[in-house]
């Protein structure tokens, strides 16, 4: 069998495949990684026998971030980092896979359905395991990881899940009352900065009812009223956890304004940032290098002698700003910055779906609130999942993708 042949033998499989590599996102399982590096390599490979694909790629996305990661990766070898242990390298790589992903998606007709079912599936499964370990060993829950990354690919999850689809099973066709869902998960992960996108998917789906009107739109109430039973027999048992873990955050904020000294994981933050907000003024342009930057922010806090020991312990500054500003400088944190702009505009260019939209936005809004207090693009599988969103969600609406043919995702959803 030649390699055209089995790479096209695989059109009756990818849909599948690319389900399962969102279902197994947030469950941290390895089979996700495996599956996103098969669609990149077939997108490589069209890219290198086949120039004239290139019509199918979003161009004012990819621009962006090949920007970013040109300018990231020049910026490191510029500086001479070593290659060993240089995590922006090898993250930035990453994020040049994904220029390929489109590409890679040809055989698969409808993939915003084949991502919105694996994700629900996704969210149900971390939703039934969730509560089994906090449950059932009283601790903080990440599924045999950090707990953090998996808060943030719960909600991530979520977000996906919202996305309009047709084809889902009976018990997985509300979208909405899937993404409230995976608010279950994410308050069992104690992770506060994934917290605040729901807030906001609320005002949405509030105003989404006010414009539906009554009683044509009456029938639109039923997701936000299950939505919000789900949310209460969540939030009430978990009351006092989510209380005491802003509690936590209030006690560090105080006993570091007055003593000075960080001890907590809110305090070692602002020493950490007030550190890197210096660095910034004398560096701005272009930042002081991934490989450094930890260790010059511990000896330009405020108090070096007090903090420095326990700031050089940690291995980014858990902010993605200021760590981007650090790394590339202003400059490449501007280039990150059009990125997200990038996919938001693009999207709303070529769709006028309202839950589209709204999904678009509430992506970056999750990336710039969980990123405020972690390097939430410093990991594999949140770079994954980010970046597979949207670059799944631009071919699906891409209006000269390659694919099979079948109805376009822009005539099915290109309406409110």
């Amino acid at each position: 069998m030649t390699l055209a042949r089995l790479f096209l033998a695989r059109r009756h499989v990818d849909s599948a495949l690319l389900s399962l590599a969102f279902a197994l996102l947030p469950l941290m399982n390895m089979g996700g990684k495996a599956i996103f590096g098969l669609f990149i390599l077939g997108g490589l490979y069209l890219t290198v026998l086949r120039h004239g694909v290139s019509r199918a790629v979003p161009r004012l996305f990819s621009a962006w971030l090949l920007a970013y990661v040109v300018w990231t990766i020049g910026l490191s070898v510029l500086r001479g980092e070593p290659l060993d242990g240089n995590r922006n390298l090898s993250y930035a790589l990453i994020e040049f896979g994904f220029l390929f992903l489109p590409l890679g998606l040809c055989l698969v007709p409808r993939p915003m359905d084949a991502m919105v079912l694996g994700s629900r599936l996704g969210v149900v499964a971390i939703s039934i395991l969730a509560p089994l370990q906090y449950f059932g060993y009283g601790e903080r829950v990440g599924l045999g990881g950090n707990e953090a990354i998996f808060g943030f690919l719960a909600a991530g999850a979520g977000i996906a899940a919202r996305l309009p689809a047709e084809g889902m099973p009976a018990w997985l066709s509300k979208g909405r009352m899937i993404f409230y869902l995976s608010l279950l998960p994410v308050i069992l992960s104690q992770t506060r900065a994934a917290w605040t996108v729901y807030a906001l998917a609320i005002a949405f789906d509030l105003l989404t009812l006010w414009k539906a009107g009554r009683p044509k739109g009456r029938g639109g109430w039923l997701p936000l009223v299950g939505a919000a039973a789900v949310a209460l027999l969540v939030l009430v048992p978990l009351a006092d956890m989510v209380q005491n873990r802003y509690q936590e955050g209030i006690a560090d904020y105080e006993r570091y304004q007055t003593t000075g000294a960080a001890s907590g994981s809110v305090d070692v933050r602002m020493a950490m940032w007030q550190g890197a907000i210096v660095l910034i003024a004398e560096h701005p342009l272009i930042g002081v290098g991934g490989m450094s930057r930890v260790e010059a922010v511990s000896q330009a806090t405020p108090e070096p002698g007090r903090n420095g020991a326990l700031i050089r312990s940690y291995k980014h500054l858990h902010n993605v700003a200021l760590d981007e500003a650090l790394t590339s400088g202003l400059i490449g944190l501007a280039l990150l910055i059009g990125v997200f702009a990038s996919f938001v505009v693009q999207v709303r260019r070529w769709t006028g779906s309202r839950q589209i939209r709204q999904a678009a936005l509430l992506l970056p809004v999750l990336v710039a609130s969980f990123g405020s207090f972690h390097g939430v693009l410093l990991n594999e599988w949140m770079l994954i999942q980010i970046f597979g969103i949207m670059s799944v969600t631009l071919t699906a609406l891409h209006p000269q993708r390659l694919a099979p043919a079948g109805p376009t995702p822009r005539g099915r959803h290109g309406q409110a």
